[in-house]
């Protein structure tokens, strides 16, 4: 999939999106930056330089807002931690910051050929054009992540990983709006509202230790510097975007990205992942002052962050918001009955329809009864779920289960031409003008048809 702004191509060096290229480069620049300012030696001075133009240059071509607002804001807290550490310590010695007006200035002037670059090749306008001009690719963000938030509430142990996309686009992106994701654009939202509330208490717990570690932090000097950097920069390209996705880790394959997009996906993950890690080693070494109570506060923290978020959700949520019920591994999503009279269904479908599809659907015609939908197709599968309802609706190929249908009723969609009739059929949905019964009824058959 080739991504273009305004005419050019957005340049994705490898990678499936050229945003997470951008937050690539933003995880180097702290560390090219460390080589500029934070040694006496003129050669490794220019290499880091040097590195540092290419990494820029890079960026700009990617044409990324998330990526160019990050490295600005990674620019201006690194060099603030600099000078932080300088009047805390007139002496580092692992590695010298002081005196270095000249890396200053040499920083600076990268920055304003950086800033020469992005007006030259128009990835300045992109940059301002947010807030000037805001397309839907910034605005429907908030729509999606008010959605990941009600998404949450609703099911705190987890929707499933690859779903929250999923469900957001068939129950809560806004009708005619043509919203269509697979993640929610957000890569901590994706994993709290995919893995629930345990795995995103540990994740941000490890984050809050390693910042704590590299704010409090009394060892590492320039290092710590970079990788307190880098990791701030890693966690604002995470939340505007979804640049680590374990969709993309784990099934690359199934979602149609090649052996080098899945790489340099690990690879991304592995340059945010090895600065946190090394904050931490810095502070269980004696860096940081009583770690044990360091991470009690950062796991007291995580699990407010979460409550917080758990009670906006709650509050926009409505009905049109699933519940996720699992049944044998597999996910299925409750849709709510608008007019509920008649008890709970199971509704299965096979590859002639898709989600959003049967959403709609089972609302149109099943208004009085609470739904469960499998979040895929069913007509592969050789088992009913063991989901408790009181009737079970078939559609097309899924009706070679009917045999298996003893004692609730049971409802036809479009069924095969050569199914034999189910006992235990009682209603029969049909295309209306393009399907008839495909078995001979007499005058006086009590089997109820409705054309769709």
């Amino acid at each position: 999939m080739e991504f273009t702004y305004d005419g050019l191509v957005r340049h994705a060096f490898g990678f499936q999106n050229p945003n997470h290229a951008a937050a690539l480069f933003c995880l180097l620049l702290p560390w090219t930056w460390t080589l500029v300012a934070g040694t006496r030696r003129l050669l490794v001075r220019v290499a880091g330089s040097a590195v540092t133009l290419a990494l820029l240059v890079m960026l700009a071509l990617t044409y990324s807002r998330t990526g160019m607002m990050v490295m600005l804001g990674e620019a201006v807290l690194f060099v603030w931690l600099c000078r932080r550490e300088r009047r805390m310590s007139e002496s580092i010695s692992d590695a010298p910051i002081k005196k270095r007006s000249a890396s200053w200035l040499g920083m600076g002037a990268l920055v304003l050929a950086f800033a020469v670059a992005a007006v030259a090749t128009g990835a300045a306008g992109r940059l301002t054009g947010w807030i000037t001009n805001p397309d839907k690719a910034f605005t429907n963000r908030f729509s999606i992540w008010r959605g990941g938030l009600e998404l949450f509430s609703t099911n705190p142990s987890g929707v499933g990983l690859g779903n929250s996309g999923l469900l957001y686009t068939a129950f809560l992106a806004p009708e005619d709006s043509g919203i269509v994701v697979r993640t929610l654009v957000n890569s901590f939202l994706t994993l709290l509202v995919e893995q629930g509330v345990v795995w995103s208490t540990i994740l941000s717990t490890a984050l809050l230790f390693a910042v704590c570690a590299g704010w409090r932090g009394c060892r590492g000097g320039m290092v710590r510097i970079a990788a307190l950097t880098t990791l701030a920069g890693g966690v604002v390209s995470a939340l505007l975007s979804t640049c680590f996705d374990l969709s993309t880790l784990m099934h690359g394959d199934a979602l149609g990205l090649t052996r080098t997009q899945i790489a340099l996906s690990w690879l991304l993950l592995t340059a945010f992942a090895a600065p946190a890690a090394l904050l931490w080693i810095l502070g269980w070494r004696g860096g940081l002052p009583g770690p044990g109570k360091t991470v009690a506060v950062s796991v007291a923290a995580s699990l407010a962050v979460m409550v917080v978020l758990a009670g906006l959700g709650r509050v926009w949520a409505d009905e049109r918001v699933p519940e996720i019920v699992w049944s044998d591994g597999k996910a299925f999503a409750r849709v709510r009955a608008t007019q509920p009279t008649s008890g709970s269904a199971i509704v299965l479908y096979d590859d002639g329809a898709d989600l959003p599809a049967m959403i709609y659907w089972t609302r149109q015609w099943m208004p009085e009864a609470d739904v469960y939908l499998p979040l895929s197709t069913w007509h592969l599968r050789t088992d009913l779920p063991a989901l408790s309802a009181d009737r079970l609706v078939l559609r097309g190929k899924c009706g070679h289960f009917a045999d298996q249908v003893k004692e609730r009723p049971l409802t036809l969609i479009s069924p095969p031409a050569d199914l034999p009739r189910p006992t235990s059929m009682d209603q029969l949905f049909l295309r209306k003008y393009a399907e008839r019964p495909p078995w001979p009824l007499a005058d006086d058959d009590p089997l109820r048809i409705e054309y769709y």
